[in-house]
């Protein structure tokens, strides 16, 4: 097997494919954290949401500490990128796309794609991967079928004109939305204030709702975050002391709301929050902002972004084994049976499981 060319912090394959008998060529890149320029010249070739940016993956990556990769793929058909993290399994390591809605997104329709990345993956060593895949941007034919719904999300089309979006909403967030007219004094959007808000409440806001850990980030990731000018922070006050503050992250191709926190009873300004938000991106040109979902599906935190009139939109995953053998012993070592776990990979699955 030809080993990978290394150059600096990229490392590249050439990588075949057969289906119905056409063999396929093409090369598959690995763009480290350490080459940003790189890193944002890819990202240029196709749609992208704010957690494919250098700015949030170099931010996460300062809590999780993995080895963070823009993956860049091109072919004749396609150029498709994704960032993932590699994570150290004992002397194994598996694949992930990083927390937010990243995923494999690119500039057409590519049947093959499969296959070229699992040749990519095996040749890299992976025990197996687990990806995101971004709700708005992501192509069917890159893994067909195996992409498989995970919860639901709800997506704001800001392309619609404000009066629409608010006939859209429900009767009780009408009158919260209002607000943000009716008492203009009570939206903060000072950069500096909301940060220091936001990276002293965030913990123990997390904390309170008993959040995973994938939600525990460090105080360097969050000023990080906080100072991305691909950021928006819209925080809410009251008798002159921040109560609640929303980030969103966004690109010229899409929006997201990432983090929020909030002082204890005080949860109930969000919706002016998100209308804010809403605004501005409209007038920067954004065509959509995802809500996001429940922490589980239907519960009270999905019905509260239901509320919004926005779309329901599935989001997708894709679990793949690249090393069956490897993956067994790695469950057999942590005592779980992969059949009879939900989580995956299955080695990885919370104790309390």
């Amino acid at each position: 097997m030809p080993s990978p060319e290394v150059s600096g912090h990229r490392t590249w394959f050439t990588i075949t494919a057969m289906s119905d008998g056409v063999t396929t060529t093409a090369s598959g890149e690995l763009i480290g954290l350490e080459d940003r320029a790189a890193w944002d010249g890819a990202l240029e070739e196709v749609q992208h949401a704010f957690a494919h940016t250098w700015d949030h993956c170099h931010a996460i990556a300062a809590s999780t500490r993995y080895a963070t990769y823009l993956y860049r793929f091109r072919s004749s058909q396609a150029r498709i990128v994704c960032p993932i993290a590699e994570r150290p399994v004992g002397s194994y390591v598996d694949v992930v796309t990083p927390y937010g809605f990243s995923g494999f997104v690119g500039t057409g329709d590519c049947p093959r794609f499969d296959s070229h990345w699992r040749e990519f993956a095996e040749r890299r060593g992976y025990v197996c991967g687990y990806f995101i895949l971004n709700p708005v941007m992501s192509n069917q034919t890159y893994f067909g079928d195996a992409a498989q719904p995970h919860r639901t999300l709800f997506v704001l089309d800001l392309r619609l004109d404000e009066e629409e979006l608010f006939t859209r909403l429900s009767r009780t967030r009408r009158p919260q939305v209002r607000r943000l007219d009716a008492d203009p004094a009570a939206l903060v959007s000072d950069r500096g204030r909301l940060t220091e808000f936001f990276v002293h409440t965030y913990p123990e806001f997390m904390a309170r709702r008993g959040a995973a850990g994938v939600y525990q980030l460090n105080e360097r990731s969050l000023r990080e975050l906080c100072g991305s000018p691909r950021v928006l922070l819209f925080g809410a006050q009251r008798s002159g002391r921040v109560r609640a503050v929303t980030v969103f992250g966004f690109t010229r191709y899409a929006a997201d709301a990432v983090f929020h926190a909030s002082l204890p009873g005080e949860e109930s300004h969000s919706p002016m929050l998100f209308w804010a938000a809403l605004r501005e991106l409209k007038d920067r040109g954004v065509p959509s902002l995802n809500l996001g979902g429940g922490v589980t599906e239907n519960d009270s935190l999905a019905d509260f972004k239901r509320r919004f009139g926005a779309e329901r939109v599935p989001l997708r995953n894709i679990k793949q084994v690249y090393r069956a053998d490897v993956y067994r012993t790695l469950c057999r070592r942590a005592g779980v049976d992969p059949a009879g776990s939900s989580y995956f990979p299955a080695y990885r699955a919370p104790r309390s499981e």
